[in-house]
């Protein structure tokens, strides 16, 4: 009962919408841009997937936690992707994961080491300052800033098409209405039945003509 209700509040919603024009236009063109988003999506995931191979080749023994694999890789560049304590992770494999724990990692001199499971001990310390900064800041710039800035300008791009086409449409509709106000006027004063055996058929035609060009004018 209560998720037949809920389908009407968005059956409701919906007709509520569509007397808005203005949020249909929105609605219309946020559609418009998940549609023209592909190819975005597209080379985001050959992006992820390039860096997340790298990420795997260059950090992977420093960095097990978020490089001890491919797929940990893509789910650790997607928690960066967000900005998330992506400099933690930078941090680690600039330093070396011995001199920057990140809070995950405990060093072969700490006592703790010997009951500490596998995937917190830093065994392999590499520290890699000119990769690891090149590496995350072209990553964070191509991802974090980049693509936003693509899925926005999709979005923009397919609202202002929308609005040229719902302005057409008006226009459109307000010249329809204007020919047909104009040919309800010659009608009454050329169409009378009084008057009608007097006028010509290329008469009428060519008077209408001059009428609706009035009323466009």
């Amino acid at each position: 009962m209560h998720d037949d209700l809920r389908l009407l509040r968005l059956v409701r919603m919906q007709k509520m919408a569509k007397k808005m024009p203005q949020v249909m236009v929105i609605m219309e063109g946020f559609a418009a841009a998940i549609t023209s988003s592909a190819y975005i999506m597209l080379l985001l995931a050959i992006v992820f997937y390039v860096f997340a191979v790298a990420g795997w080749y260059f950090f992977a023994l420093n960095d097990p936690w978020h490089f001890r694999n491919v797929p940990i890789s893509l789910v650790s560049l997607f928690r960066a992707a967000t900005l998330e304590d992506w400099t933690d992770i930078m941090y680690i494999n600039i330093y070396g994961c011995k001199a920057f724990q990140g809070g995950i990692y405990i060093s072969k001199d700490r006592p703790e080491y010997a009951t500490t499971e596998g995937l917190y001990k830093c065994n392999y310390p590499r520290p890699n300052p000119i990769i690891a900064t090149t590496y995350w800041v072209l990553f964070v710039l191509v991802t974090g800033l980049v693509a936003l800035s693509l899925f926005v300008g999709a979005v923009t791009v397919s609202m202002a098409e929308k609005m040229d086409e719902m302005k057409d449409r008006k226009a459109e509709e307000s010249r329809l209405n204007r020919d047909k106000m104009a040919l309800q006027r010659i009608n009454a004063k050329y169409l009378d039945p009084e008057t009608a055996n007097k006028k010509d058929k290329a008469y009428l035609i060519k008077e209408i003509g001059r009428a609706s060009c009035r009323e466009r004018v």
